[in-house]
């Protein structure tokens, strides 16, 4: 999630579009993130090989903002900019 959030345009609308015709599976709250950090920290560590591994709390903090629309079931039109590290509106 994190690399493809640096490549790619990410939208809340399209992302929200594909659960809607997948009714079988749902957003979930990340509860799993947000309350076990040290066992995401821990399965991080524990990638081993990658080059130029960003920093757990880089990665961290970044999810944060990234996954906070969806873990606040948040159904506004946005867009990410991965420069500023941020969700604007998306004014299509």
């Amino acid at each position: 999630m994190y690399a493809l959030a640096h490549c790619a345009k990410v939208a809340t609308q399209d992302i929200y579009d594909i659960f809607k015709r997948h009714p079988d599976r749902e957003v979930g709250a990340f509860d799993e993130f947000y309350n076990r950090r040290q066992d995401v920290e821990h399965a991080y560590n524990r990638l081993a090989g990658i080059e130029g591994k960003p920093a757990f709390d880089d990665v961290y903090a970044y999810l944060s903002m990234f996954i906070h629309p969806f873990a606040q079931r948040d159904e506004t039109p946005k867009v990410w900019d991965s420069d500023g590290l941020a969700w604007e509106n998306d004014s299509q």
